[in-house]
């Protein structure tokens, strides 16, 4: 019966079968999209639902969804190298903070160039207010090591408490560090953390190699184009 059943967003990728029809019907990079920002509306029982809240409360209050977008800072994707990049990434991340507010996640920032540049949390109203106005005023860094910048936000995720966590790589590619696809792939499934990488203006096969999904955003004659995303089979 009709009020038997309550229509809600998703909680966790189990209930993934349960989306409403009108959100089975997108495509993939819509439908995953949706889910990994707790956007996508499926419906549950109502009876489940009690009783899940009944016997899980606390251990479902103690856990998190939780995004880290790691955020290439070095001066190859400011104004000085590549004008059409700075506008691309500020906007990506402030899309994404408004995503992780709505879905009442946490987000955290994470700069690096060279070295670790800081992370920046945000839980709270407040915190989202003043991780969008640190958005506003990042300064370029130097230089670029991608692979230690991964390494250091799973490792800082394994030292956290989560239910679903995604990390967001953006970077322009250039690399003065060093990748090990083989090491961060098993990383990355050993603590059920997925990687999403957006590269912009170039490819990239080493982080293709170790991500879950993988999409470049090119400059073209009529502006940035966002290209086909590619998704770990």
């Amino acid at each position: 019966p009709a009020n038997d059943i309550e229509v809600r967003p998703i909680q966790d990728y189990g209930e993934l079968p349960r989306a409403v029809p009108s959100e089975a019907v997108l495509d993939d990079e819509q439908f995953y999209a949706r889910a990994a920002t707790g956007e996508l509306m499926v419906e549950v029982n109502v009876e489940d639902r009690t009783i899940r809240e009944e016997i899980y409360e606390d251990v479902w209050e103690e856990r998190e969804r939780r995004l880290i977008i790691v955020l290439d800072v070095s001066p190859s994707v400011f104004p000085g190298e590549n004008p059409w990049m700075e506008p691309v990434w500020k906007g990506l991340v402030l899309s994404m903070v408004d995503k992780t507010e709505h879905a009442e996640a946490s987000i955290i920032l994470h700069k690096f160039d060279g070295g670790d540049r800081g992370w920046n949390t945000a839980t709270t109203k407040g915190g989202y207010t003043k991780l969008r106005q640190h958005v506003s005023e990042i300064t370029e860094g130097s230089g670029t090591d991608i692979g230690s910048a991964v390494r250091r936000t799973m490792n800082h995720l394994e030292a956290d408490t989560y239910d679903q966590a995604e990390i967001m790589l953006v970077t322009d590619g250039q690399d003065f560090g060093g990748i090990n696809p083989a090491e961060i792939r098993r990383q990355l499934e050993t603590s059920r953390i997925k990687l999403h990488v957006i590269l912009l203006g170039v490819t990239h096969q080493s982080l293709l190699a170790c991500a879950d999904t993988y999409q470049i955003v090119e400059n073209t004659n009529d502006g940035p184009v966002v290209r086909g995303r590619v998704t770990r089979q």
